[in-house]
């Protein structure tokens, strides 16, 4: 049976309406008008592939690959989903509907189809976006109605149309409402457990941090960064203000622009973010310089910059890491609450005896803390006083921020002018990759103390007993292979992301790229057939012409399936036809003398065939030997 122009149409319609909608919904229209055209002139001049289920897979695996590849040419608006999800998942419902809708696997190809159109519909809802959602369901209700034959039953089959089509819309609605009271529902729920959870991060990124009589943190061991060297500490924030329960970044301290240190012999590590920095650019003690991409500036003693995923700074650095020397703080660096100093005070006085020389006093406090104390990621503080004072007091067990904060609360008692250093402090190199990852984890506290022979010095207070180990501590072989493939793997994906449009437009207007592209274009339109003639009606150019064969091969397929019938080098079509009835029954050798007939014709003559024709006369004779079992 012929195919014709309506039913060609009816396949096609959903399928068109859901790449409109992708195109719209997503801002894609770039993407969703060429594949809508191609796929439209493919079915319209009778171009048809066979389904099999590894081609489904390949098919649905390289439209996600394509969604992949489109983000880099362009953003998706803002979605529910993120778009690293959402657009391969689009790519491959495009490419599963325009595949089964060549193979003509309709109810296949409407139901990707709707697939797209359901992801694809889940951004801002737009008049522009919703004038497609009803174009999509009354493409998809009238060929349903159309196939059921309800438009040849009289009055009774529109109203049937007119109800179905009335029900489906309500479906419809009703499934779009209930997944938006849902997603609200569980973004509610989620919102709360996330409020009761640990906090995750800490000083590291932050400019403002919170001292609590009870509080905990949760270690992460997601990946921030890599360097191709190890500083001894990257600082991120310096917080100078200090009320008795908050330590702040100071924004007098932050409007400042010392000058960069002078360095003879500097270091240089190469920074590349796997994640948004979140305006910090951490780097050692003794920066000169930032270079690279991004912008940077300096904000008192650190570096801002929007430091994005996949994007690499080069940080140029004193291979000591000291601190520019600056004049003496003002009296602010020894603020303190004038309770907590009396309550500190004989605390201070008890560690530190009659001790002066400031150098000493940071010393002699940095090892009462590391030596003394246990290290806690949770951090019970409840008693009488501050919970700096039990922190100390008592020796309670606490995590970096407690310790530091302890460490400069005490100095300041007596004098010194000191503040509280967030950043990282980095792992040991991956012994493979000669890298160093430095996850959220190593976020880290310190305390920074001013003496008068030396200018601003770094101490760290934290106990390491009770901290929990680190990565780098897996040192078997396995696990450190292991740690260095999965960090190429995702420097790659990193750096893979983070190629933007201008990048393939330069890329493709060389001279390398020029080439490869028109080589694509000549490979892709010799697949596609221009040039040749190679559409519906075919010429006959003997048995080299890749149709006949194709169709003849199913035709002996179809005889050993379904007759188990093997014809022999010396038999003739007459007698492959003979035994063929004497298996199956006349009709089935009638359906087969019709085909071997049109197929006669179209091998011997000069003349065109029609390809539908062969196609009609094939079925048939599947009918009638399935008729016959």
């Amino acid at each position: 049976m012929t195919e014709t122009r309506a039913q060609r149409i009816s396949i096609l319609a959903p399928v068109l309406a859901a790449y409109l909608l992708y195109g719209v919904s997503h801002e894609r229209l770039w993407m969703a008008i060429p594949a809508l055209v191609l796929l439209a002139w493919a079915v319209m001049r009778g171009m048809r592939v066979e389904r099999t289920s590894l081609r489904l897979i390949l098919v649905g695996v390289g439209g996600a690959l394509l969604g992949s590849g489109a983000l880099l040419l362009a953003e998706l608006p803002d979605s529910p989903f993120p778009p690293a999800v959402i657009s391969p998942l689009c790519g491959s419902a495009m490419a599963l509907a325009a595949y089964c809708v060549l193979s003509r696997s309709v109810l296949y190809a409407w139901t990707f189809a709707w697939v797209l159109a359901v992801v694809a519909s889940r951004s801002e809802p737009r008049p522009d976006v919703m004038a497609c959602c009803v174009l999509l369901l009354i493409c998809t209700l009238f060929p349903m109605a159309q196939r059921a034959r309800l438009f040849r039953t009289g009055l009774a089959g529109v109203a049937g149309v007119v109800v179905f089509s009335v029900a489906m819309a309500g479906a419809v609605t009703a499934a779009v409402e209930a997944s938006l009271a849902l997603e609200g529902t569980l973004t509610s729920a989620l919102y709360r457990l996330l409020s009761n959870l640990p906090i995750r991060g800490g000083v590291a990124l932050q400019d403002d941090i919170s001292l609590l009589s009870l509080s905990a943190v949760e270690p992460d061991d997601r990946p921030l960064m890599e360097l191709d060297v190890r500083p001894a500490r990257l600082r991120t924030t310096v917080l100078e203000g200090f009320d008795g329960s908050h330590w702040r970044a100071s924004p007098q301290q932050a409007a400042r622009r010392p000058s960069p240190p002078t360095v003879n012999t500097p270091r240089t590590a190469e920074l590349l973010a796997l994640e948004d920095l979140a305006g910090k650019v951490p780097a050692p003690a003794g920066t000169v310089e930032v270079r690279g991409t991004v912008t940077v500036r300096v904000s008192g003693h650190v570096f801002r910059g929007s430091v994005q995923e996949g994007k690499r700074v080069t940080l140029i650095y004193d291979p000591d890491e000291r601190i520019p020397a600056l004049e003496p703080p003002g009296p602010e660096l020894l603020d303190m609450p004038q309770a907590l100093s009396a309550e500190l005070a004989p605390l201070a006085l008890e560690i530190l005896g009659g001790v002066t020389d400031h150098r000493t006093m940071a010393e002699v406090l940095q090892r009462h803390f590391s030596d003394g104390f246990m290290y806690s990621l949770s951090t019970d503080l409840r008693g009488k006083g501050h919970p700096l004072a039990v922190l100390i007091r008592e020796k309670r067990p606490a995590y970096c921020v407690y310790f530091a904060s302890a460490m400069a609360a005490l100095l300041r008692v007596r004098g010194v002018p000191a503040r509280v250093v967030g950043g990282f402090i980095p792992e040991d190199p991956n012994p493979i990759t000669g890298r160093v990852t430095v996850r959220e984890k190593d976020a880290h506290a310190w305390v920074e103390a001013w003496l008068p022979d030396h200018g601003w010095m770094a101490f760290d207070p934290t106990p390491w007993r009770g901290r929990p180990p680190s990565v780098a501590s897996r040192n078997t072989f396995l696990a450190t292979l292991w740690d260095a493939a999965g960090a190429e793997l995702r420097r790659l994906w990193v750096m893979a992301g983070a190629i933007t449009a201008d990048d393939v437009a330069r890329a493709a207007s060389s001279p390398l790229g020029l080439g490869t592209v028109a080589a694509l274009m000549v490979y892709l339109l010799r697949r596609l057939g221009v040039g040749t003639r190679r559409p519906r009606i075919q010429a006959a150019k003997g048995t080299a012409d890749v149709v006949l064969r194709k169709l003849h091969a199913r035709y002996l397929k179809l005889l050993a399936r379904s007759a188990q019938l093997q014809p022999a080098a010396a038999d003739t079509d007459d007698d492959v036809v003979a035994r063929l009835v004497q298996l199956k029954g006349a009709r089935a050798g009638d359906a087969a003398k019709q085909y071997l007939a049109h197929y006669r014709r179209a091998r011997f003559r000069e003349d065109t065939f029609d390809r539908d024709v062969l196609e009609a006369a094939l079925k048939d004779m599947e009918r009638a030997l399935k008729q016959q079992r």
